[in-house]
C-alpha cells in the first residue's frame, strides 16, 4: 500500500505555561512508514529535557503512529511542529500540516500614552497589552466605564498579532467636561488576570470664563446684576474686584456663588441694590483653580454714572444795590467733579467784588462751590450758571440759571429815587416858604420908605435919589458869582427885625 496519507493533531488548542502537550501523528502504508518530527523545520530528537517522542504500536501492519510529548510547556517550546512520513519501498515522503504551539502569555503589563494638548483640540489616549490570547481592553473615567459617546470614540486597532491588544480613545474638541482620571484595564480571561494602567489625568484647569451684566442704563438708584461663570476641573473659586480691589459683601452689594458639579461650572452673581456714582469703576471676575495655581480674569464691566445731581441756589431772591449775594452750587459725582461758574456763558474768575469759594467732600463725592458777589451793582446782571465737569468720564452737566436782571435791581433803585424825590420836594417847599416870607418883608419895607419920603419932603433929597437908594438897597435875586446860587441880601432877611427896630 503506497504512502498516501498523513495526519497530525494536538490534544489542546491552548498552550498554558507549565502544562503538558501531546501531538499525535499517523501515516498509512505497507510496509509501515518511518515517522520523524520537526520544529521550525528542524528535526526534533527524543531525549531533550522537556520533549519525548513515543512510537505507538497500533497492532496494524498499515498504520504507523508517533506521539510527541512536551512536559512543563514553556515559551521555549513555541514553534511550528510537523510530522514527516517516509515510505522506504517507494521512497515517498509526506509532510503533515503544522501544529503551532504558542504558549499563552500572561498579562503582566499594560501601557498607556496620550497626546493631551489644550482646549478644543482632539486628543488620543492609546492603551496596549501583551498577552496570548490577546486581552480585552476597557476604558474608565474616574473608575466609571466609558462608552463611545458624543465627543468620545473608542477604536480597536488590528495589530495582526495573537498576543497584542491595542485600543485608542479619541476625544474630539476636549473641554473641562472631559477632565478626570483615565485608565485602561486589560483582562486576560484565559489566565484570569486583570491589570489597570497607571492613570492619565486630563486637567485643563480653567478653559472658559465669562461675565455678563444687565447694566444698560446709567441710572441712579436702580439695581444692577453682574453674572460670572467659569468652567474648570476641579471647580474654580470666583472672586470679584472693583478697580483691582477685592469686593466684599456690604449693605448695598451682595455676592452669591454656586458650583454645578456635573459640568464643573462655578457661578457667581454680584448684585448692587441701589446704583450711585460711588459704585462707578471696572468690575472683573477672577476664576482661581487652586489645585493647579491657575487663574483667568474676565474683561471688565465698566459702570460710569458721571453725575448723581447738580444743584444751584441763591441766598436771596431780591437783589439790592450794595448788598452781598451768595450763589451756592453743589454736584455729586464719581470721581468728584470740577465746578466752574459762568455769567452769560462767560467763565467767571475771582475779581474785584466777586469771590469763588470751593469745598470738596471726599467722603460722599460731593463738590461744593460758592460764588460771592460783594456790593452788588448793575454791572453784575446776567444769567449765572454752574458747570460740573467729570474729567474722568469726559461728562459735563450744567445747572439751571439764576438770573440777576436790571429790573430786579430796579426795585431797590426805585426806592432810592422815591426817597430822593421826597427830599427834593421837602427842600422845594422849604425854599418856597422862605421866599414867601421874603416877599412879605419887601412889601413892608417899601411902605416904610414911602412914609419916610413924605416926612422928609422938606429936605433936598430928591425922589430920584430915594429911588436910587431904594434900588441899591433892594434885593437882587440874580448872582454875580457863578458858583453862588443865593444872594447875600437874601441871607440878610433874618436880620430884618434889627433894621426895623433901629428905624
Amino acid at each position: 500500500i503506497p504512502l498516501d496519507n498523513i495526519q497530525i493533531k494536538s490534544n489542546t488548542s491552548t498552550y498554558h505555561i507549565n502544562s503538558s502537550v501531546e501531538i499525535e501523528c499517523q501515516a498509512n502504508s505497507r510496509p509501515l512508514s518511518q515517522l520523524t518530527w520537526t520544529i521550525n523545520n528542524t528535526v526534533v530528537h527524543s531525549g531533550s529535557p522537556s520533549i519525548k517522542i513515543i512510537s505507538v504500536d497500533t497492532n496494524s501492519d498499515t498504520t504507523a503512529k508517533s506521539i510527541l510529548v512536551i512536559n512543563r510547556l514553556s515559551s521555549a517550546n513555541n514553534g511550528n511542529y510537523r510530522c514527516i512520513a517516509f515510505d522506504s519501498v517507494s521512497n515517498k515522503v509526506l509532510i503533515s500540516s503544522i501544529v503551532e504551539i504558542k504558549t499563552n502569555i500572561i498579562l503582566n503589563d499594560v501601557q498607556i500614552n496620550s497626546n493631551i494638548s489644550t482646549m478644543d483640540t482632539t486628543i488620543g489616549i492609546e492603551c496596549q497589552a501583551y498577552s496570548r490570547p490577546p486581552s480585552i481592553l476597557t476604558w474608565t473615567l474616574n473608575n466609571t466605564i466609558i462608552q463611545s459617546q458624543s465627543n468620545i470614540k473608542i477604536l480597536t486597532i488590528n495589530t495582526n498579532s495573537d498576543s497584542m491588544a491595542r485600543s485608542l480613545l479619541v476625544i474630539n474638541r476636549i473641554s473641562q467636561t472631559n477632565n478626570g482620571i483615565y485608565q485602561c484595564t486589560a483582562k486576560d480571561s484565559i489566565n484570569n488576570v486583570m491589570i489597570k494602567t497607571s492613570p492619565i489625568t486630563i486637567d485643563i484647569p480653567v478653559d472658559n470664563i465669562q461675565i455678563t451684566s444687565n447694566f444698560s442704563l446709567q441710572a441712579m438708584a436702580t439695581a444692577m446684576k453682574i453674572m460670572c461663570h467659569a468652567q474648570s476641573y476641579p471647580s474654580s473659586t470666583i472672586i470679584w474686584t472693583l478697580n483691582n480691589t477685592v469686593i466684599r459683601n456690604t449693605n448695598n452689594i451682595k455676592i452669591s456663588s454656586i458650583n454645578i458639579h456635573w459640568n464643573y461650572t462655578a457661578k457667581s452673581v454680584l448684585v448692587i441694590n441701589r446704583m450711585s456714582s460711588a459704585n462707578n469703576g471696572d468690575y472683573r471676575c477672577i476664576s482661581s483653580n487652586i489645585p493647579y495655581n491657575k487663574t483667568l480674569t474676565t474683561s471688565p464691566v465698566t459702570i460710569n454714572i458721571p453725575f448723581d445731581y447738580i444743584q444751584i441756589n441763591s441766598n436771596t431772591s431780591k437783589y439790592t444795590i450794595d448788598n452781598t449775594v451768595e450763589i451756592i452750587c453743589q454736584s455729586r459725582s464719581y470721581p468728584s467733579s470740577i465746578l466752574t461758574w459762568t455769567v452769560n456763558n462767560a467763565v467767571i474768575q475771582s475779581r474785584n467784588n466777586i469771590k469763588i469759594l470751593s469745598i470738596s467732600g471726599n467722603t460722599n463725592f460731593t463738590t461744593k462751590s460758592i460764588l460771592v458777589i460783594n456790593k452788588l451793582s448793575l454791572t453784575n446782571t446776567g444769567d449765572y450758571r454752574c458747570i460740573s465737569n467729570n474729567t474722568a468720564y469726559n461728562k459735563i452737566q450744567i445747572s439751571l440759571p439764576i438770573t440777576i436782571t436790571s429790573s430786579t435791581i430796579g426795585i431797590a433803585i426805585g426806592s432810592a429815587v422815591a426817597v430822593l424825590i421826597v427830599a427834593l420836594v421837602a427842600l422845594y417847599l422849604f425854599r418856597t416858604k422862605r421866599l414867601h416870607k421874603f416877599n412879605a418883608f419887601s412889601s413892608r419895607n417899601r411902605s416904610f420908605s414911602a412914609v419916610k419920603s413924605r416926612a422928609s419932603s422938606k429936605t433936598d433929597i430928591s425922589n430920584h435919589e430915594l429911588v436910587d437908594t431904594d434900588a441899591t438897597s433892594g434885593i437882587n435875586l440874580s448872582s454875580s458869582n457863578d458858583n453862588q446860587h443865593e444872594n447875600p441880601i437874601y441871607e440878610d432877611i433874618f436880620e430884618t427885625p434889627a433894621v426895623k427896630n433901629s428905624s
